[in-house]
């Protein structure tokens, strides 16, 4: 079956990943600042808060964990994106 790309089905799928993006781009904005480093230490996994170098255990926040690994999935996610456009 020989299936042709349309030019409006382009320019649609272009909208879309435009809509995805600024969602992304928009929850990225709401993330806390910083980045998660993750060490195995004596067999338990230890979650710290890196901000401008200085890094700070946070295992027991696991709000504050579940942001930042959000925040590093929408990092990719977002280069993605930018990069099909």
């Amino acid at each position: 079956m020989n299936k042709t790309i349309k030019e409006e089905d382009i320019i649609q799928t272009i909208k879309q990943i435009r809509e995805l993006l600024q969602k992304a781009k928009k929850e990225y904005r709401g993330l806390p600042e910083g980045s998660l480093n993750i060490r195995t230490e004596r067999g338990h996994i230890n979650y710290c808060h890196n901000i401008d170098g200085v890094r700070r255990g946070i295992t027991k926040n696991e709000q504050l964990v579940h942001q930042l690994a959000r925040k590093k999935y929408l990092e990719t996610y977002i280069n993605t994106l930018e990069e099909n456009l």
